[in-house]
């Protein structure tokens, strides 16, 4: 471990970029936790999700935020919902639509037409970029569906809950993720590591 810290310190260094470790070296997990979003037990709700809201609405395409094939871009009345899952591929009555992966809360869309298989993502591959990201500086981080800006020539690709961006893809080379972290208007990036990834 002390020779992995080094290592990253000699590389921050050589980048011009600030590390940021949650509790200083001590603190560093091990590797980066990997989740994976589950809304349905067998044909049912899965037993840990709370349905704060009921809608009618429909999805046209494949998720932009999260890459799995039962992840889908939805519209309830004027409002985007991105993602939300089916079951499976399957045309089922109606996708579940999480307010966050780290969320018990969550819409339940009743579909008004079927799911446009042909329109959905293609893979299941874990290689796909996280929907939800927790660094090691304590940010919940979701991924941005629209149009962002560029800083420092990283694009703005997550938007935190507790303030700043997340820039560029997850660097995956060590068994910590990293990404770039940058305030809320600043242009200092800080390279922070990964506690956890939602898919």
């Amino acid at each position: 471990m002390r020779r992995l810290t080094s290592l990253a310190l000699a590389l921050a260094l050589a980048l011009g970029v600030t590390l940021a470790f949650a509790g200083g070296a001590a603190g560093i997990k091990s590797s980066t936790t990997v989740h994976r979003f589950i809304a349905f037990n067998g044909k049912s709700l899965a037993p840990t999700l709370k349905v704060t809201k009921r809608g009618r609405g429909y999805c046209w395409v494949g998720s932009i935020a999260d890459g799995r094939a039962d992840a889908w871009r939805c519209f309830l009345g004027n409002s985007i919902l991105d993602p939300c899952f089916s079951k499976g591929k399957l045309s089922k009555p109606f996708v579940v639509c999480p307010i966050a992966p780290w969320s018990r809360r969550v819409t339940v869309l009743v579909l008004t037409k079927p799911i446009p298989l042909a329109e959905g993502n293609a893979t299941n591959s874990s290689s796909t970029e996280p929907w939800g990201i927790v660094t090691a500086n304590g940010k919940h981080c979701l991924a941005f569906t629209g149009a962002t800006g560029v800083i420092g020539g990283r694009y703005i690709r997550y938007g935190c809950q507790e303030g700043g961006v997340l820039l560029g893809e997850p660097g995956r080379h060590t068994p910590v993720w990293t990404i770039f972290y940058a305030a809320r208007n600043s242009s200092r990036q800080i390279r922070v590591g990964i506690t956890d990834a939602w898919s």
